[in-house]
């Protein structure tokens, strides 16, 4: 029981409630891909706990997209990594985007609320979407470090 006590403590302190994060998020598409001229940035540039991140997400649609996958790969110094696939459309139905996505010049918003509590250390993840032809969508790569 009492290293329970003594590993909750050290989870507690490393997992603190305010710090400080740096990251880039980043295309790693091909020029195949369905969206280019990708510009990627967020706000606020140093988040906090607790805060809501917004992902602006800019580029040009070279054609309709109506359905396809988002891959996420998400990593940590110190966690097993995280692999999903999810449904395109519903991941954009969450940032109140819907499909069929028209061809021609794109802009989307993402709102992501940051959890009070982030295991400190280094992160890298991996977005990559398909379309309905099974086609490369986009592909964003992230890294922080949260300290």
């Amino acid at each position: 029981m009492k290293f329970v006590g003594i590993f909750l403590l050290i989870l507690i302190i490393k997992c603190s409630a305010t710090y400080h994060f740096k990251g880039q998020i980043s295309s790693c598409s091909t020029s195949r891909a369905k969206l280019q001229n990708i510009k990627v940035g967020f706000y606020p540039q140093y988040p906090q706990a607790g805060d809501v991140m917004k992902i602006y997400l800019n580029g040009t649609l070279s054609e309709m997209v109506t359905e396809g996958h988002v891959q996420v790969e998400l990593y940590h110094d110190s966690i097993p990594p995280l692999k999903e696939t999810h449904d395109l459309c519903y991941i954009l139905s969450l940032a109140e985007i819907n499909c069929p996505l028209k061809s021609g010049p794109a802009s989307y918003r993402f709102n992501y609320p940051l959890p009070p509590y982030i295991p400190l250390g280094n992160y890298s993840a991996k977005a990559a979407a398909t379309q309905q032809s099974n086609q490369e969508f986009f592909c964003l790569t992230a890294r922080a470090v949260v300290q």
